[in-house]
């Protein structure tokens, strides 16, 4: 085969795929492009110890260990005792940007090189790389290479949905923490919070995910994360639930917005769905007619929103890596292996995703009025019970009074 393997993309689940390919085989040269040298994104990440492990190659060295060893620091409650049989948790919560730093610090020590350098072509990489017959994909959501590839989101992915939400941004003063107190008595709508990490100027950014019905929704104005609506714009449809839930948030974290809440959030609408390319791989002609094998990955082949997305492209990456350290094997038919992984990978996350939704679905129309109800009559509640025990309790003795006594229902 090829001993060169060209990456579009080094945010995790590109370098986890590099590092999997150099494990299985260290004699293939990776190069990975990415158009940014610094990486931007801090959302909070639960890394699921089997996405480590499933498919994946251990090399059980010290670069490896090393690795390790810094995902069980990294770890939001590093205070929190782990097996010493166990290598690693069996979940890893840390920052997307220390995970990315963890597996790039590894990739460097095993001779992937990093060009920081946007691609924006296909026909890029093979002018740049004549012999390359292998190109991996991992640019994210918005791939430019999959819309030249497969043609425009509408076209080139499967869809289906998840749920509605309205995501609200806004800035703090110093490092914003999560809200540690039930919000079912206090909120309507549901809500997850995301905490960035705290900037140089002394700030955070905190965001808020308001899960809503389809009325809200489609009430509120039309707005996506490029272009969100100000809070005068919002006001109308969710401006008492925004500005109730920062109320909460400065009562039970001490938070203070860097602005007056009409300046200080922004807000806008986004419909949470799975979605997957139509194609996982396909076959290109490079340089003189050569055929070059173009394999999509992460979030540039699926992805389920709001779901361990991170984690379905890691256990991705593994398998793919396993294709691609094949010897002996032409394009088309490593191509042809990945692109039969697609349907079986698409079905069991997408299954997933829906088992998840019945979950929120069920604690949201379900548990979460029953705990409203039981929160807002905290005395109606106990007396009914009383009541019961008393009725249950004296149903006996009455009735063998009144098998005794026939005069007694006439009382």
């Amino acid at each position: 085969m090829s001993k060169l393997v060209v990456g579009i993309g080094a945010g995790p689940v590109g370098l986890w795929q590099a590092l999997q390919l150099k494990k299985r085989a260290p004699d293939i040269d990776v190069v990975l492009y990415e158009r940014r040298d610094e990486y931007v994104r801090d959302n909070q990440l639960s890394i699921h110890r089997s996405s480590l492990l499933k498919d994946a190659h251990q090399a059980n060295d010290a670069l490896e260990a090393a690795t390790y060893t810094a995902l069980n620091e990294a770890h939001e409650t590093p205070g929190q005792r782990m097996p010493l049989w166990q290598k690693l948790r069996k979940v890893t919560r840390l920052p997307a940007r220390g995970f990315e730093s963890i597996l790039r610090t590894e990739a460097l020590a095993r001779g992937v090189k990093i060009n920081y350098e946007a691609v924006s072509s296909i026909e890029q990489i093979t002018r740049a790389h004549p012999q390359c017959q292998y190109i991996v994909v991992a640019d994210g959501t918005h791939s430019l290479i999959r819309k030249q590839l497969l043609g425009p989101d509408d076209e080139a992915l499967v869809r289906r949905p998840i749920l509605k939400s309205i995501d609200v941004q806004y800035q703090v003063q110093g490092q914003a923490q999560y809200m540690q107190t039930p919000t079912y008595d206090k909120a309507r709508f549901m809500v997850a919070e995301t905490i960035g990490k705290l900037q140089e100027d002394g700030t955070s950014r905190v965001g808020l995910r308001f899960l809503v019905d389809d009325k809200t929704f489609a009430s509120f104005p039309q707005s996506d994360a490029r272009h969100p609506v100000n809070w005068h714009d919002a006001f109308n449809t969710m401006g008492m639930d925004i500005s109730g839930f920062l109320q909460l948030r400065q009562t039970y974290t001490g938070e203070k917005l860097t602005l007056p809440i009409p300046q200080a959030v922004s807000a806008y609408k986004l419909e949470l769905s799975c979605y997957a390319a139509r194609q996982f791989a396909l076959l290109q002609k490079g340089e003189e007619g050569r055929d070059v094998g173009v394999f999509f990955v992460g979030n540039a082949a699926l992805a389920v929103p709001w779901y361990k997305s991170v984690n379905i492209g890691l256990k991705t990456a593994s398998r793919l890596a396993g294709v691609l350290a094949k010897p002996d094997e032409a394009p088309a038919q490593k191509v042809a292996a990945y692109e039969a992984m697609r349907e079986p990978i698409v079905t069991a996350s997408f299954n997933a995703a829906a088992k998840k939704l019945k979950g929120v679905v069920f604690y949201r129309n379900k548990v979460r009025p029953k705990l409203q109800m039981a929160k807002t009559a905290p005395i109606a509640l106990p007396l009914l019970v009383v009541f019961a025990a008393v009725a249950v309790v004296g149903y006996i003795p009455f009735k063998i009074y009144t098998k005794l006594n026939p005069n007694a229902r006439l009382m």
